[in-house]
């Protein structure tokens, strides 16, 4: 599941393997439609992308493990 949410996940972002390996939950902001999610790029360079609810979901799926 974990594959296939990093594989899903950066094609819905439009971001590369390295982004999405330094995405933390504090990085997604949920909105009313869709949300935001912030990502830090080359040269440490961050940007926000708008995302949908469906994306939103498919990052949920492997949501944080609790201990």
């Amino acid at each position: 599941m974990r594959d296939y949410v990093m594989v899903r996940g950066s094609y819905l972002l439009g971001c590369c393997v390295s982004e999405l390996c330094r995405l933390r939950w504090e990085d997604i902001e949920p909105l009313d439609e869709g949300g935001n999610v912030r990502l830090l790029g080359k040269g440490s360079k961050p940007r926000t992308i708008r995302v949908s609810n469906d994306t939103l979901k498919v990052v949920r799926v492997v949501g944080p493990r609790r201990a």
